[in-house]
């Protein structure tokens, strides 16, 4: 595009930085947040400063959102989502926030991890249960001391979550895994603001990760 510039921003919360020399197997010069100025760019959201001021900051740099790499060749590819929506195996997008604030409704739960990929076709989910889960298990007839009846149980409640807030099947996690051990920063899996870091959440969590995906038929690579 002529007349354009591109520049990449780091994202430490998500590991990608501009100093990153690979992804995965692939070389890259740099990765981060791509970000755009020129005179093609549209300069503000109309009647919405506040709006305007996320996007595009003082130098006139917008901020679209979008993860990218620059290639050895020069070229640019993208990679992900800055604002954690990413695609499913069928092609739809997943805002894993909002699942995670429709589990919130449950009970017994503290706070939870949605995780999906583009090759998996299903979502998982790490979820943290409070300290009355066992009394919550017994009044439902389970003895929590079963951990395979437990989980059923709370998977159980997790999808009438779900479906009491109005989401879409795709978007309903199909296994869980719980814990009573809370998401914390001195883990890095929460950043200071106590939002989940989910680059090391998925690593935090890859073995329950990987293990639900196989128990739903589904192979993963984290």
């Amino acid at each position: 595009m002529p007349g354009s510039l591109v520049k990449l921003v780091s994202l430490p919360h998500m590991e990608y930085l501009v100093s990153d020399r690979a992804h995965g197997s692939v070389k890259v010069v740099g990765r981060g947040e791509v970000c755009i100025r020129g005179p093609f760019n549209m300069d503000r959201y109309f009647g919405m400063k506040e709006k305007t001021d996320a996007v595009i900051d003082a130098d006139g740099w917008f901020r679209t959102g979008d993860v990218g790499a620059w290639l050895p060749d020069g070229t640019l590819t993208i990679l992900d989502r800055a604002n954690n929506i990413f695609k499913v195996a069928q092609g739809e997008y997943v805002c894993p926030d909002k699942i995670e604030r429709a589990i919130a409704r449950c009970p017994v739960v503290v706070a939870s991890f949605v995780f999906g990929t583009t090759l998996n076709a299903k979502l998982v989910a790490i979820v943290v249960v409070g300290p009355d889960f066992a009394k919550w298990c017994a009044a439902k007839g389970v003895d929590a001391a079963n951990r395979v009846d437990a989980t059923k149980l709370l998977l159980a409640q997790v999808k009438a979550a779900c479906h009491e807030a109005v989401l879409m099947g795709f978007e309903i996690p199909q296994a869980v895994t719980y814990t009573d051990q809370p998401f914390t920063t001195d883990s890095g899996v929460l950043t200071p603001t106590f939002k989940i870091v989910r680059n090391v959440a998925k690593k935090f969590y890859q073995a329950d990760l990987v293990r639900m995906f196989k128990e739903l038929g589904e192979e993963v690579k984290i």
